[in-house]
């Protein structure tokens, strides 16, 4: 039959690029059998300066091609350093 289809997703700041290299193995030996799909955010990633650093070495990793987002978070400034409550923007475009 069919391969079973796998919707592979990247993290935050980062790109289907760099998942398809981090999935590289899997992919190898469940050739024919799963049919890995790469989808980019829809969100380029934020000119944050607390993520800037990391977003250079995800750069060099993925050659320079842009990081993206499926969707962004605020810390709920209620919740104090407990616990993490994260309100999500953009998840419903």
């Amino acid at each position: 039959g069919r391969p079973i289809r796998m919707l592979c997703l990247h993290g935050t700041c980062s790109n289907s690029m760099i998942t398809r290299m981090q999935m590289a193995t899997f992919a190898q030996v469940a050739r024919g059998r799963v049919e890995c799909l790469y989808v980019d955010g829809l969100l380029p990633a934020p000119d944050d300066p607390g993520i800037q650093t990391m977003k250079e070495q995800m750069l060099k990793i993925s050659g320079g091609h842009e990081l993206r987002e499926y969707c962004r978070y605020q810390l709920d400034p209620d919740t104090g350093s407990a616990g993490v409550v994260r309100k999500y923007d953009g998840i419903d475009e």
